[in-house]
């Protein structure tokens, strides 16, 4: 069965490197402003600020690395596996630029999510307002 997890290493157009495990990556292209995903090479702000902003940061891509290195070995003991490795993810934006492009998404997704009915949805509506809560409060 598939675990569809990860290490990935977010780098941002000044060179920082945010480091993190996550299942389900593929979400950091999703956008709740409408009801498509973004384009195949567009990461959702709001999505890359959701899964990132707390990992831990460097300036070095090699320390990044071994942090992820570490990561992944204790990932393993604890999961048996990890899918899909170790993953860089470089983005067209600082994070600067990630953070203020996801608090100008983060209504319009809340009023799209405020329209839709099913319980994930909703449950996407509360995260996001926690989100927002947490950083632009």
């Amino acid at each position: 069965m598939s675990k569809d997890n990860g290490i990935y290493i977010l780098e941002t157009t000044e060179g920082q490197c945010r480091i993190i495990y996550a299942t389900a990556i593929d979400r950091l292209f999703d956008s709740f402003d409408r009801n498509e995903s973004a384009p195949a090479d567009h990461i959702s702000p709001v999505r890359a600020v959701e899964f990132f902003h707390d990992a831990p940061i460097t300036a070095d891509i090699k320390e990044a690395l071994c942090i992820a290195g570490e990561l992944l070995a204790e990932k393993k003991v604890e999961h048996g596996y990890v899918e899909y490795g170790i993953t860089l993810i470089r983005s067209k934006n600082s994070w600067e630029a990630l953070m203020d492009k996801a608090a100008k998404k983060i209504p319009l997704e809340k009023e799209y999510l405020k329209s839709q009915t099913s319980a994930y949805y909703k449950a996407k509506l509360d995260s996001i307002i926690q989100l927002e809560e947490k950083l632009y409060a």
